[in-house]
């Protein structure tokens, strides 16, 4: 942490909120010695999520207990978290060391992530990140370093007094330098000035090509809960009897593996992205074609698309072909999709696969996956994922295959 930026306000903060014996960053030490000391945590919550894209403002609302074990060697703490979404319905995770349960109530449907079921040896707990669920489990309720205070490359700012919900808080801000496509890095807490636990975080970072910003923020309340009682209640999962238990087993994804080389896929006819008429794969034989699984917020998609796009450029005009498919973003916008074209600048072709037929077909179980087909609609070449070495290598295939048919 650049005490330098703290030390700007250090004035102020006399002021409008800090004590003449307590510094911004006691106050930043006095919560996080707070938290440490504390073992139980039960809290209400609102958690407020807006993501990369025009998608409506996820608002969800719940409870939390949460019980710190040290010698828990997976989280480090148990917990049941209760939340009802913004149609009504109400979920449970718990996760007491031993197995994840989710228990879906309006489903009256009951998941499983266990050692046994998972076939991983390891207590699960797969369903305690991820969305709103790591956001609910408040960082610095968890975390050795609550504040990153010993990480030299965030800046605190301390902006006095603010109440919220009703109650006076200490407000910081603190950034994060810049990450390759992703900027303005910034974190707020608003720590209760009696309490010294905190009341909200906010985070929000912009994403550069696009220039559109994920916003999350966190509203907490704590209640007062014996010890005790934390621990019965994230302890065994409850629901009733008639509720339809499942149990989770980790996909493993070579027990499906991508088509084999030389393999001729089924042929699919699919409507084209921001214009008229289909494409299929039938009308393309005699042509090398490279199939690209993709979808709008998949980051390493995204990295993919200029390397795409200069392969369609060179070989405009031959018989190599590129198409996107595209089996995720049925539900947008023409003027969103125009938009990200044209931030990506992409003039090759693509289809969308809503029903996912030919994603299904070929196998797609994760993104972006690419095919190179041959002229007779053989697959040559195959690959999940992207790197700069990949894309390097897809060129060297399409030579490959245009001079085997000079030869």
């Amino acid at each position: 942490m650049r005490l330098s930026q703290v030390a700007l306000f250090f004035a102020a903060a006399y002021l409008i909120g800090c004590t003449p014996s307590e510094t911004p960053e006691d106050i930043l030490k006095k919560s996080r010695q707070v938290i440490l000391d504390q073992t139980v945590f039960t809290y209400d919550f609102q958690y407020l999520a807006k993501y990369f894209d025009n998608t409506d403002t996820l608002n969800v609302n719940g409870n939390v207990v949460l019980y710190r074990v040290p010698s828990d060697s997976t989280l480090g703490y148990h917990t049941r978290i209760a939340s009802t979404n913004q149609q009504g319905g109400l979920t449970e995770h718990y996760f007491n060391g031993r197995e994840c349960t989710i228990v879906d109530h309006e489903q009256q449907s009951v998941l499983i992530d266990s050692p046994d079921s998972n076939g991983t040896g390891v207590p699960g707990a797969g369903f305690i990140s991820g969305n709103y669920i790591s956001g609910a489990l408040c960082r610095v309720l968890t975390a050795e370093d609550p504040f990153n205070m010993q990480n030299d490359d965030v800046s605190w700012n301390y902006l006095g007094l603010k109440e919220i919900s009703g109650e006076p808080c200490h407000h910081f801000e603190g950034t994060d330098p810049d990450q390759g496509d992703y900027a303005d890095f910034v974190t707020t807490y608003f720590i209760s000035a009696s309490s010294y636990l905190p009341v909200q975080r906010t985070f929000s970072v912009r994403y550069v090509p696009e220039d559109t910003y994920q916003y999350n923020e966190l509203t907490m309340r704590f209640n007062r809960t014996p010890e005790e009682g934390a621990l019965n209640s994230v302890a065994q999962a409850n629901y009733p009897d008639h509720y339809q238990v499942n149990y989770y087993k980790a996909t493993d994804y070579k027990e499906v593996p991508l088509l084999e080389v030389g393999t001729k896929p089924a042929n699919f006819t699919l409507p084209i992205m921001l214009g008229e008429g289909n494409i299929s794969l039938e009308e393309l034989r005699g042509k090398i074609v490279l199939l690209d699984f993709w979808y709008v917020s998949c980051a390493p998609c995204k990295k993919a698309i200029p390397h795409l796009q200069a392969l369609h450029r060179k070989y405009a005009g031959s018989d190599v072909v590129v198409l996107g498919v595209n089996p995720v973003d049925a539900d947008r916008s023409d003027q969103e999709l125009q938009k990200f074209f044209g931030i990506y600048g992409m003039t090759y072709p693509n289809v969308l696969d809503s029903g996912r037929t030919a994603t299904s077909q070929m196998n797609v179980r994760a993104y972006p996956t690419l095919y190179l087909l041959d002229r007779e609609g053989k697959v040559y070449w195959s690959h999940v994922g992207f790197s700069e070495e990949m894309m390097a290598m897809v060129d060297e295939k399409v030579v490959e295959l245009l001079g085997q048919a000079s030869e």
